[in-house]
């Protein structure tokens, strides 16, 4: 159930991001289409401004033809057709109108830009403009920027009677919408962004509510476990506790009536597992049952010492036991719950491989009240990221021999003590288990 919830959690996240680049991506099209629908809409009425500016002109007039050569007649385009050009543009708010001869050079312009006589200065640029002017009888240049302007230009080609062109009539503006365009931009890039934070904050929203409803869920989990544990260890107590008893009354009176050491070893032996397994179920009722907190006032150093101490009693073997003890003198804590505790972390750590442990206690500054930080580090094989998720679910275990409840208790005596538990693993070897939980005396009961 956990891995479907992570799944769903994943396709919900995915499907955020794939909304945030819908939006970015579906803003960037209509900027472009806006900025093409206004460039091709001033380039439609520049052709067409620049077709009826060319009905101004007079084909017959403007040739002027002398025997077998035909010239543009400067005269009628600088005492008549200047003033009328000029006039129309004016009216129409074009910038500049250009006046070209079939060989494409300039005959006029009315802002004095450019010498007459000159070549057409974008011919390069406007050469298939000027091809479909000429053909369809109107057109317009892309957008060229010159200088700091974008300048956009229609053409419109003057007729004569008899349906060729004698001249090329260009009329250039200003393309002003990039100012508007800028304005669409910025507006585009606030509502793209004012989505994506709309967008990140239900995420936000999502994950804490997914993150509460996560804990809710393994709390029930748990919950559910201890309860079958319970009901479990309340039966199998009952079962185990009377023959148990027995045994050990009967391997008592068997003591006390040999004198064989051999005999008196092995019943040493029946009376050491009785008081095993008496101790296992013991710690199954006291985990499905919880146990209230008794705190009483520590001396940390001596308490390291002791937990130490009644451990290499208790589990001999080649592995080297440090303590550290930075925080406070005194802690509040339940001796024997906490007691336990430690002995479970290092216990794991011993079954993972570790040859050194280290426990220690330090002051916590990442809490708002005074905390006491314990750690126990180890140099064991480490736990993988899989297997992180579910150390603290009751019962989960990866070995053959384990009962699943060590990290369980753990995680319930640290909560009992107002605390958290937190473990951190390389793949390659080494564990850190941080218990942290208050220090003050006012947590005393």
């Amino acid at each position: 159930m956990i891995q479907s919830s992570d799944r769903t959690l994943y396709h919900f996240l995915v499907f955020i991001l794939l909304a945030i680049v819908a939006v970015a991506t579906s803003n960037v099209w209509l900027y472009r289409e806006f900025a093409a629908r206004l460039d091709h809409s001033l380039g439609e009425h520049l052709q067409s401004t620049a077709e009826a500016a060319s009905r101004l002109i007079d084909a017959e007039i403007l040739l002027d033809t002398a025997g077998d050569s035909t010239t543009i007649n400067l005269d009628y385009v600088d005492l008549l057709l200047a003033d009328r050009l000029q006039e129309f543009a004016e009216s129409f708010g074009i910038d500049e109108i250009l006046l070209l001869d079939d060989s494409f050079r300039l005959v006029y312009d009315s802002g004095e830009t450019y010498l007459v006589g000159d070549p057409y200065p974008y011919l390069e640029p406007d050469t298939e403009a000027i091809r479909l002017a000429i053909e369809e009888g109107r057109s317009y240049s892309p957008t060229t920027k010159v200088g700091r302007a974008y300048l956009k230009r229609g053409f419109a080609p003057v007729l004569n009677p008899s349906g060729g062109w004698t001249a090329l009539l260009v009329l250039e503006a200003d393309v002003d919408f990039f100012e508007l365009l800028g304005t669409w931009k910025r507006t585009l890039t606030s509502m793209t962004i004012g989505i994506a934070v709309i967008l990140a904050l239900l995420a936000l929203l999502f994950l804490r509510l997914w993150s509460s409803g996560d804990r809710a869920r393994r709390l029930l989990i748990r919950q559910d476990k201890l309860a079958t544990l319970g009901r479990m260890v309340s039966q199998v107590a009952h079962e185990i506790r009377n023959p148990l008893g027995i045994i050990r009354i009967s391997a008592q009176r068997l003591r006390r009536a040999t004198h064989d050491p051999r005999h008196e070893e092995m019943i040493d032996y029946i009376l050491t597992e009785a008081d095993r397994l008496d101790h296992t179920v013991e710690r199954y009722l006291d985990y499905a049952k919880g146990q209230p907190v008794r705190r009483e006032g520590v001396s940390t150093r001596k308490f390291l010492r002791e937990v130490v101490a009644e451990f290499q009693r208790s589990e001999p073997g080649e592995i080297e036991l440090r303590t550290r003890a930075a925080g406070p003198d005194t802690v509040w804590v339940d001796r024997a719950r906490f007691k336990q505790l430690l002995y479970n972390l290092i216990q794991n750590s011993v079954k993972a491989g570790a040859r050194r442990v280290t426990i220690g206690a330090d002051p916590d500054f990442s809490s708002r009240r005074p905390a006491v930080r314990w750690t126990v580090e180890d140099d064991g094989a480490g736990i993988a990221p899989r297997q992180r998720k579910r150390v603290f679910e009751p019962f989960y275990t990866t070995r053959p021999d384990g009962s699943g409840l060590g990290l369980s208790i753990v995680q319930q005596i640290a909560e009992e003590h107002g605390g958290t538990v937190s473990i951190q693993s390389r793949d390659r070897g080494g564990t850190v288990v941080t218990v942290v939980i208050p220090a003050g005396d006012a947590e005393k009961t």
